[in-house]
C-alpha cells in the first residue's frame, strides 16, 4: 500500500532557514525540527511565505508566482534566502538572491551554480497546496509541469533534454513566424526547418519514452494511496494522452507542416501531451465532487513523495499548505496519521485554525514543533494541545 521501501532511508532536512526581504519577510531566522514543524496563523500572515522560501531554496524557484522580482518585500531592491540543510552525515548552505534588474544567483556551499538546472534534485521537496486544483481544472500545461517536475528531480539527463527541446521549439516557431513576413519557396522552407525538425524528433521522442515510463510505474502507486485515502470506493486511473501516441514525431511533424505555417506554431508534440485525470473511468475534471478532488490530488502527490524517495534514496521535505481547510475533522486526523506510519521526514504543516493540528497530532501521539506566525514574524510557542478544539 506505500510508497516507499522499507529499508532505511535517510531524510533531507532543513535545519535553519533565514528570509531577508522575501514576500512579507523583513529579516527572519528560523529554526526547525528534523521531524513535523506546524506553522499556525491566520491567512496573509505569512505562514505559505516560508514554505515558498524553502521551496525556492530545492528548486530555484516559488511554487506559486514564477516572476522572481514579484517575490521581492514591496519597497525593496533585493531578497535573500538561506537555508542549511543535512542528509544523513552530510550537510549543504544553499542561497538564493533576487535583485530587480539583475539574474538570479543559487549558491550551494558559497560556490554559485553556473546553470540552475544543476541543482534541481539535491534537496527534493513536495509540496502539497489548495492551487493545486489547478491540476485538475486548468490547462494541459499545468498537468505537464507536473510530469516535468516530478521526473526532473530523479533524472537531470530527462531535465536537460526538456531545456534543449524547448529551445529547439522556440527556434522552429521563430522561422514559422518569419516565414509570413520573408516569403521563401518550399525547398527553403525545408531546408530552413530542417535541423530544428530533427532536433525536436529526437529530443521530443526520448522525453515521450521518459513520460510515457513514468506515468506507468506511478499509476499503481497513486491508485494504491487514492483507494487507501477514500476507501476503496472508487478506481481512480491516469491516462497519458500525446500525438506519439498514435504515430513517430517526424511524420507528425510533416503532416503538420500546412497546418504550423498558418498558424506560425508549432501546432503538435511532446509539448502538447497531457494527463488525464479518471474515476471510475469518467473524467474527474467534469465528473467529480470537491471531495473527491481533493483526495485525488493528495492521493497524488503523496504517490509523488514516495515515488521520489525510491527515485533519488532519500526522502523529500514534504510541505502541506492548508491543506485540511474545509476537511471534516475525521479525514484530517487520518491524513495525520499517515506521518506516524515512518514513510515521511521532515514534515511542514500550515493552518489557520490554531490547535485542530497541535491536538490531532498530540493525538497520534506525535512529537511536533508549533511556531507562531503573525504578520510576517515567526516565533516558536506553546500549543495548550488540552484546549477544545475549535468549530
Amino acid at each position: 500500500m506505500t510508497t516507499i521501501k522499507h529499508e532505511v532511508m535517510p531524510a533531507i532536512v532543513l535545519n535553519t532557514i533565514s528570509l531577508t526581504h522575501f514576500k512579507n519577510y523583513n529579516e527572519s531566522e528560523l529554526e526547525f525540527s528534523p521531524g513535523i514543524n506546524c506553522l499556525l496563523g491566520d491567512n496573509g500572515s505569512g505562514k505559505t511565505n516560508v514554505l515558498d522560501a524553502i521551496h525556492y531554496l530545492g528548486f530555484s524557484k516559488s511554487y506559486f508566482n514564477h516572476v522572481d522580482s514579484q517575490n521581492i518585500l514591496h519597497d525593496e531592491e533585493f531578497f535573500i534566502l538561506r537555508g542549511n540543510f543535512s542528509c544523513g552525515e552530510s550537510e549543504d548552505e544553499v542561497s538564493c538572491s533576487v535583485r530587480k534588474g539583475q539574474r538570479k544567483i543559487l549558491k550551494r556551499n558559497k560556490k554559485e551554480y553556473e546553470k540552475l538546472a544543476d541543482h534541481i534534485g539535491l534537496l527534493p521537496v513536495v509540496m502539497i497546496s489548495p492551487d493545486d486544483i489547478e491540476l485538475v481544472i486548468e490547462g494541459s500545461e499545468v498537468r505537464r509541469r507536473f510530469l516535468d517536475s516530478v521526473i526532473s528531480q530523479y533524472s537531470q539527463p530527462y531535465l536537460h533534454n526538456l531545456m534543449a527541446y524547448n529551445h529547439a521549439l522556440m527556434q522552429r516557431n521563430n522561422l514559422l513566424k518569419n516565414f509570413s513576413r520573408q516569403p521563401r519557396s518550399e525547398r527553403q522552407r525545408y531546408d530552413a526547418l530542417e535541423p530544428w525538425d530533427m532536433q525536436l524528433v529526437d529530443l521530443g521522442t526520448t522525453i515521450y519514452a521518459e513520460r510515457k515510463k513514468f506515468v506507468e510505474a506511478f499509476t499503481p502507486t497513486f491508485s494504491s494511496w487514492y483507494q487507501q485515502l477514500s476507501g476503496g470506493k472508487e478506481v481512480p486511473a491516469l491516462h497519458y494522452e500525446s500525438h506519439l501516441n498514435e504515430t513517430d514525431f517526424a511524420t507528425l511533424l510533416k503532416s503538420c507542416l500546412e497546418k504550423d505555417l498558418a498558424l506560425e506554431r508549432t501546432s503538435a508534440g511532446t509539448h502538447k501531451d497531457d494527463l488525464e485525470f479518471l474515476l471510475d473511468g469518467y473524467a474527474l475534471k467534469k465528473f467529480g465532487s470537491q471531495g473527491q478532488k481533493k483526495t485525488y490530488l493528495i492521493a497524488l502527490k503523496w504517490a509523488q513523495f514516495g515515488f521520489i524517495a525510491n527515485a533519488v534514496g532519500k526522502l523529500p521535505i514534504l510541505m502541506l499548505d492548508d491543506i485540511f481547510d474545509k476537511m471534516d475533522e475525521k479525514r484530517t486526523a487520518h491524513l495525520l496519521q499517515l506521518l506516524s506510519h515512518e514513510l515521511f521526514g521532515q514534515v511542514f504543516i500550515t493552518d489557520t485554525h490554531r490547535h485542530r493540528v497541535p491536538h490531532l497530532l498530540n493525538e497520534a501521539g506525535l512529537n511536533f514543533r508549533p511556531f507562531n506566525v503573525q504578520s510576517g514574524m515567526v516565533s516558536e510557542e506553546t500549543i495548550p494541545i488540552a484546549v477544545e478544539t475549535e468549530s
